[in-house]
């Protein structure tokens, strides 16, 4: 009985031919594209979180300044930016170099680490930055990351530059719309009176940085400009010329409207610094601004058609979606993980998940100061008036202020406490901000046998217009310690580390003391200022100093009785 069975295909094969067996291996459940996907996001998610706590006091500080308000829509600007480019030169992407891109994020994770140190939120948003150059550069390399660097770069707009420049530079805008505002109402005969960056007409005083501020400040300003010049491909020397002339023409639009409120104000008697009128007034003059910009880039197109860059066309290269997750793989390594969630274990160790929130009026003898809470004569100055201010609870001023002005002879001071801080309030940078010169500012520390504050600061200015100004303020912490700045960047940073690792020995060995430690905050501000048109002489000094000395030891019978 014969049986058919399959030949043997190996015994037909010569014998110096190999055998392939067809076997099919299971995939490694551990490489698999889902497993991949799911561990990349884990450990992206760890990177953007370790970001998250300084990013969040930087968006917080950004939005305290009216003149950085306009962010969010500059982050807006950017991604569409950056969309514009890539649909219009985008080309089949290709991961970069991969010692580049490590290099990149080990530069971001040091940047990172030492805003952690210091603890600037300006210094954690460029570490964002840097990430996401390296991002673009291991997706697609140098041709994907010079396509996407005129979006990268219009997002630095929302970083604030060091030394508090762009104040620097608000305040300088101010005096001159102050300056150009006074001369045009002279021009006008209306009459009022400057006062550094303030205007008094009829009574009514007009603050030139509320004008300077918000939209019509010139960052805001200068925001669309870039993203006009970035949106229609302006050559560099054009687009210098049009952010000249964006200084220009925000001065311009911030004069007509304090021009504009004053001349209403002084011939209708009708306010427009105020409420609604006062928002559409401020909308108006920025729109006219930006048309005025518009305007001279099309002039500037006019008098030079050549120098405009031809008109993007859609790239020819298709770009796949799946291609723009090769060389990510590398960006989301265990390692990578590990060092950005140190520097997040670092944080919250040190600060905890959130910052501590400063209760408004913590303490029962603040609801009870008034007019009274000072005498009528106080070291031989007479008391005139009293004042409450509230602001808003992010100000930089404080969200409360109580002050009593005296008056000694031809001087006049103002005896002010503002609260709550969070911590020490360094003074003169606020004074810096309304455009006062610091010629001196000495640390202080006082006689407690004489009744002086345990420390305190002295400081001496002076501004345009021939004023001068004399400050004295000490700072007081929720259980009345007097309280001192920390001086320096190195310093500022070992004293919240070792705070930091006090506190955690205390939480874990004296929970008495951690919690005491813990209520130090809010902190309290008290300061006298003199304001004048010559410098105070060595015996008016000491006049301001004696009446600093009592009203700070009657404002603290009043808010720590049982010291």
């Amino acid at each position: 009985m014969a049986t058919d069975t399959l030949p043997n295909a190996s015994a037909n094969l010569p014998s110096s031919t190999p055998v392939t067996a067809a076997v099919t291996v299971p995939p490694n459940p551990a490489t698999s594209p889902a497993t991949v996907a799911w561990m990349g996001a884990l450990f992206g998610a760890v990177i953007l979180l370790a970001f998250i706590p300084l990013l969040q006091t930087h968006v917080q500080h950004l939005w305290e300044r009216p003149h950085y308000q306009f962010f969010p829509f500059a982050l807006v600007g950017s991604v569409i930016l950056g969309w514009s480019y890539w649909r219009t030169g985008a080309a089949p992407l290709t991961p970069g170099n991969v010692s580049l891109t490590l290099a990149g994020l080990t530069l971001s994770w040091v940047t990172l680490a030492v805003a952690e140190i210091f603890l600037s939120p300006p210094l954690a948003a460029i570490a964002v930055l840097i990430l996401v150059a390296a991002v673009i550069h291991g997706v697609g390399g140098i041709p994907l990351l010079r396509t996407l660097l005129p979006a990268w770069a219009f997002a630095w707009i929302t970083v604030r530059p060091p030394l508090a420049l762009d104040s620097r530079l608000v305040v300088a805008l101010q005096d001159l719309t102050s300056s150009w505002s006074s001369a045009i109402l002279d021009t006008l005969g209306i009459l009022h009176l400057p006062d550094g960056n303030v205007l008094e007409i009829g009574g009514r005083r007009l603050l030139v940085e509320e004008a300077c501020a918000g939209i019509n400040s010139f960052f805001s300003v200068l925001a669309c400009t870039l993203f006009l010049i970035l949106w229609l491909r302006r050559p560099w020397f054009r687009s210098l010329l049009l952010v000249v002339a964006a200084v220009g023409w925000v001065l311009i639009a911030n004069v007509i409207r304090v021009v504009t409120i004053a001349v209403v104000f002084d011939r209708r008697a009708f306010d427009l610094s105020l409420g609604l009128r006062h928002d559409v007034l401020g909308l108006a003059c920025f729109a006219l601004a930006v048309l005025l910009i518009w305007s001279t880039d099309r002039l500037m197109l006019f008098v030079s058609p050549r120098a405009a860059a031809p008109p993007p066309t859609p790239s020819a290269h298709p770009v796949p979606a799946l291609d723009a997750l090769r060389g990510a793989a590398r960006l989301v390594s265990w390692p990578m993980a590990v060092a950005f969630g140190l520097l997040l274990t670092l944080h919250v160790a040190t600060y905890g998940l959130t910052p501590p929130a400063a209760p408004r009026e913590p303490l029962p003898g603040i609801a009870r100061l008034g007019r009274e809470s000072l005498p009528e004569s106080l070291a031989g100055w007479k008391r005139e008036n009293f004042r409450c201010e509230t602001r808003d609870h992010l100000s930089e001023y404080g969200e409360h202020s109580r002050m009593w002005e005296y008056t000694l002879d031809q001087r006049r001071a103002v005896v002010s406490l503002d609260y709550p801080f969070p911590i020490f309030h360094f003074l003169n940078t606020c004074y810096l901000n309304q455009g006062w010169k610091v010629d001196k500012s000495t640390d202080c520390f006082g006689e407690k046998d004489i009744g002086e504050p345990g420390f305190y600061v002295e400081v001496q200015m002076k501004k345009s217009a021939l004023r001068t100004g004399y400050l004295l303020y000490c700072e007081c912490s929720q259980q009345g310690d007097y309280l001192e700045h920390e001086g320096n960047m190195l310093r500022s940073a070992w004293n919240r580390y070792e705070t930091a690792v006090n506190s955690w020995r205390h939480r874990l060995s004296r929970p008495e003391e951690y919690q005491r430690q813990k209520a130090r905050q809010p902190v309290y501000q008290f300061q006298v200022f003199v304001e004048g048109n010559r410098p105070l002489s060595a015996e008016e000094q000491q006049a301001a100093q004696q009446l600093f000395f009592q009203a700070v030891k009657g404002l603290r019978k009043e808010l720590y009785p049982e010291s």
